[in-house]
């Protein structure tokens, strides 16, 4: 199983925002990301890179709200 870890805007330990992410989507503006407890994660801002194979999503936030 590959998992990934989220991060605001650069790939470093200071903006990690969320790790053993197993799935994202896409909904009215939203990002929803889901980790490995399947816990749903919900972010606002824009999609930066998703490197797949290396386990890693860059994300700009605009704000963040876990629901």
């Amino acid at each position: 199983m590959c998992l990934s870890t989220l991060y605001n805007k650069t790939q470093d330990d200071e903006h990690v925002l969320l790790k053993n992410v197993q799935s994202l989507r896409f909904d009215d503006g939203h990002m929803f990301f889901i980790d490995l407890m399947n816990r749903e994660h919900k972010f606002e801002g824009k999609l930066i890179s998703a490197d797949l194979v290396g386990g890693s999503v860059i994300v700009d936030l605009c704000q963040a709200s876990d629901e």
